[in-house]
């Protein structure tokens, strides 16, 4: 079903349409590029490389919908809305982009929540909402009967298609599948929607849902002390035989149940390997209680769901006192795995060892004013650190900082 959207207008300068590309701002980072520097109030939640390798960073400025864009050379791209950036507003005063996505042609997709629905929207190259997708350039998704929640998940499948899902409440995930044009895939689930039931309810701590490179899903249960993780294949489908099939938990089959290392585990990630598997980041109990350094926790879980013991010969890795514990991290196409809390950054081989060749210069107090949002690679294999405060940092494939 197609609604009108109520999130409103195109291109615009916006609150704050400053764009500052600055080798050197009031932090002296050398190599920082700050977006919307003069706009306190300016948080990238969400961020993308395109194929022709331009960085996209979205989110939000002073209550706007807000996303810039820069060439490859790390300088505003001007052909984007003449000014490298876009703002877009739902009425509220309260637009903010959770996800984003770039199309193999080029045209870019955002989703924002608004009224209780997510709100997908597609732009062109040039920054111009794109009319022949969805209900003039959106399409609005409601799961009817739920609230949804607030932070939703954009991701382009194998065959172009578009996939939007999160977690409607703890026991319901919502999938919709839509075709590049913006309508329904009829053929997916209900009609192209999938609102998927959880027997097990968990603890109330946030959950996470990621799509995979082969169009299914992983996602978290959290328990009071640890968490499970479940796989979604790709017709919508609880996968029964992810996980230790002699697991099973609550009478449930199908979960995969982690334990970093005895203590109160909080996940933070999960990241698919290109090859198969996933990687497991996030905290296991504090160092101190003054909370200063968390314990950097990684599991490997093989395509089975069960621990892969050829990684720290256990599936499990934990580091301690590394880190503030705002962990982002991607896996390499080799299926080496990058971490790093926007002072900290560190390679992990696939064995379970730390990647000696990764020089990790990029050790810099106060590198973002606020928490790293996400990390991204590069064609070239040059790393992009991305900060909430709508800012980048380049790493060489070497980890020195750019």
């Amino acid at each position: 079903m197609i609604l009108n959207s109520s999130c409103g207008g195109g291109g615009g300068s916006g609150p704050t349409s400053s764009l500052v590309n600055s080798s050197q701002d009031s932090q002296q980072v050398s190599g920082r590029v700050v977006a919307f520097a003069d706009n306190r109030n300016a948080n990238a939640f969400a961020s993308t490389i395109q194929a022709d390798g331009k960085i996209l960073l979205a989110g939000r400025a002073s209550g706007e919908c807000a996303i810039a864009r820069f060439n490859p050379d790390k300088k505003p791209d001007t052909t984007f809305n003449t000014t490298g950036t876009l703002f877009t507003s739902n009425g509220t005063g309260d637009c903010e982009i959770s996800s984003i996505a770039a199309q193999p042609d080029g045209k870019i997709l955002v989703l924002n929540y608004s009224q209780s629905a997510y709100v997908l929207s597609r732009y062109k190259q040039t920054g111009e909402l794109d009319n022949s997708f969805g209900n003039g350039g959106r399409y609005v998704t409601r799961y009817t009967g739920y609230d949804v929640l607030k932070k939703g998940n954009l991701s382009v499948g194998l065959d172009g298609n578009i996939f939007v899902y999160g977690f409607i409440d703890n026991l319901t995930i919502g999938i919709t599948k839509l075709w590049q044009n913006g309508e329904l895939n009829q053929s997916y689930s209900n009609g192209g929607v999938a609102r998927i039931s959880l027997s097990y309810r968990g603890a109330d701590r946030e959950r996470i849902i990621v799509k995979t490179n082969q169009d299914d899903f992983l996602a978290s249960l959290p328990d009071i002390y640890d968490f499970y993780i479940l796989k979604i294949s790709s017709t919508a489908s609880i996968d029964l035989d992810f996980g230790n099939s002699s697991n099973v938990i609550n009478g449930i089959r199908g979960m995969s149940k982690v334990d970093f290392d005895n203590r109160f585990d909080t996940l933070t990630g999960i990241i698919p390997i290109s090859s198969g598997g996933s990687y497991l980041i996030g905290v296991s109990s504090f160092t101190n209680f003054n909370a200063t350094k968390f314990d950097l926790a990684v599991s490997k879980l093989k395509p089975d769901g069960n621990l892969d013991t050829g990684f720290n010969q256990t599936g499990r890795l934990v580091l301690s006192n590394y880190s503030n514990g705002s962990y982002k991290a991607v896996s390499q196409p080799d299926g080496k795995l990058i971490i790093s809390d926007g002072v900290n950054t560190l390679r992990i081989r696939t064995d379970g060892t730390l990647d000696p060749s990764f020089k990790n210069e990029a050790i810099i107090p106060n590198l973002f004013t606020q928490r790293l949002s996400n990390i991204l690679l590069q064609a070239d294999g040059k790393i992009v650190l991305v900060g909430e405060d709508f800012s980048f940092v380049r790493l060489t494939s070497a980890g020195i900082l750019e």
